[in-house]
């Protein structure tokens, strides 16, 4: 990206960075980083997922989909996280069945927050704000839904 469309003082020749992931302060001092995904699982679980691209396996087909919206709840009594995720269709190379595209979404998910979780335990930070959480005894229930951005009809040899 040019800096020129994101900062408005920047020069015409500067790059914008992009963040690659979360530094974690603890004391004053940088006690690690979070890599992208599991930046990634710590903006779901602060509902704080912002619109952003991620490349998914299905079936051996690389397809990307960009992220739109995330709902997560946390309840501590019942010990549940749950997660809605929306996305869209961004590129594929073939067909794509959309059922396996969610699944894949949602296994993801559940991938980078299950590796926020083990950030709190590595790093003996919360990022959710539960004390003495015990995050091993969470269920995490992630639903996907990704929709198409377009749809293209058929219509040769109709008159």
């Amino acid at each position: 990206a040019n800096a020129k469309d994101v900062i408005v003082d920047a020069a015409d020749d500067e790059l914008t960075a992009i963040p690659a992931g979360y530094a974690v302060i603890k004391d004053g001092k940088m006690a690690g980083i979070l890599g992208l995904d599991t930046a990634r699982g710590v903006s779901i679980l602060q509902n704080k997922l912002k619109s952003c691209y991620t490349e998914l396996s299905v079936d051996g087909q690389n397809t990307a989909v960009l992220m739109d919206k995330c709902d997560c709840e946390i309840d501590s009594e019942k010990r549940e996280i749950s997660i809605k995720l929306s996305a869209t269709l961004a590129e594929t190379k073939g067909e794509v069945q959309i059922e396996r595209l969610n699944l894949a979404l949602e296994n993801a998910a559940e991938k980078w927050v299950k590796a926020a979780l083990d950030a709190t335990e590595i790093y003996g930070c919360d990022f959710i704000g539960i004390e003495k959480p015990d995050y091993a005894s969470y269920n995490i229930n992630v639903s996907a839904e990704v929709g198409r951005s377009f749809d293209i009809e058929n219509t040769e040899g109709e008159e």
